[in-house]
């Protein structure tokens, strides 16, 4: 994930940051969620500054933004 990649794909914002270029490999693990994942989690919180862990990489990362709900659709080739 890149700095603006929100901005970029125009998905909203809602708290917090974006990714910044300081979020790299050396750098604490940060994360970006959904507003519907932050409201599942921390009904009426703040989820900035929270933490959730990623059971797959034994890590926790903690919450730097909260963007908008989006859908979106795969811009490939149809299936048959």
């Amino acid at each position: 994930m890149t700095p603006d990649y929100f901005r970029t794909m125009k998905i909203p914002l809602l708290q917090g940051r974006d990714f910044a270029d300081r979020d790299d490999l050396q750098s604490p693990p940060v994360a970006v969620i959904n507003q519907t994942f932050a409201r599942t989690m921390w009904p009426g919180e703040d989820p900035i500054g929270k933490r959730i862990r990623v059971p797959d990489f034994k890590i926790s990362v903690a919450i730097v933004g909260v963007v908008g709900d989006v859908k979106h659709r795969f811009a490939g080739p149809r299936r048959s």
